[in-house]
């Protein structure tokens, strides 16, 4: 499936040490939202991923997912779950990722049930994080979630960058919960790529601006931004 992840605001209503991200209140405009759209169906897209910034901050995002959800699109959305309210008014969308550790998000996982999609954990992995990682999962399991993605830190910063060892801990401990409890704990290709598993991020993807700019990626800080 190729997916195109969409930029629908800037803003963002936490300070997470780790994000780069510039503070701004930019809305993507439904104009925008609509061009990108064709856009992506001309260019063989089958899902989009609406994040931020926080999606659900944008004023418009219920009528984005039932537009793109409409034109035949599966739809995600990334949340940092400090507004849960406004997730049930979201029922078209395809499935919902949570930030663990951000917002309410263990209310979110533990309440997952109610909703007519899925739900995934995305657990970031910063350095010498593991951890932190598996105290996480165990939380994560425990609210009934058996949906996780492993993210690791991608910004410029040194100091946070997960090491070989720590990417290496991460794939095993992957496995260990799949082969284990049959858990669905998939990695995104940064780690795989870091690590030689594969020679290159997602082909086909990318990555539309609040201003509907394309971008190879979303981490411009990525030692692989541009490959």
């Amino acid at each position: 499936m190729k997916v195109a992840s969409l930029e629908v605001t800037t803003d963002c209503n936490l300070a997470c040490a780790y994000c780069p991200r510039p503070r701004s209140a930019d809305y993507m405009e439904l104009s925008v939202f609509r061009d990108v759209l064709s856009r992506c169906r001309r260019d063989g897209f089958d899902a989009v991923a609406l994040g931020g910034g926080e999606p659900f901050l944008h004023p418009g995002i219920r009528l984005f997912t039932e537009i793109a959800s409409a034109e035949g699109f599966s739809v995600t959305i990334t949340t940092n779950a400090t507004l849960p309210d406004v997730i049930p008014s979201c029922s078209s969308i395809s499935s919902l990722s949570v930030s663990v550790g951000k917002g309410e998000w263990r209310a979110v996982l533990a309440g997952a049930t109610r909703y007519p999609f899925p739900v995934t954990a995305n657990i970031l992995l910063l350095r010498d994080g593991m951890a932190q990682v598996k105290d996480y999962t165990a939380d994560v399991l425990g609210l009934g979630c058996d949906r996780l993605l492993f993210l690791s830190y991608k910004g410029a910063d040194g100091r946070l960058r997960p090491a070989d060892e720590d990417l290496l801990r991460l794939v095993a401990f992957s496995q260990f919960l799949a082969d284990r409890f049959g858990v669905a704990a998939g990695l995104d290709a940064y780690a795989l790529r870091r690590l030689g598993l594969v020679r290159r991020c997602r082909e086909g993807f990318v990555r539309y601006d609040v201003r509907g700019r394309t971008h190879p990626c979303c981490f411009p800080d990525c030692e692989y931004y541009c490959t």
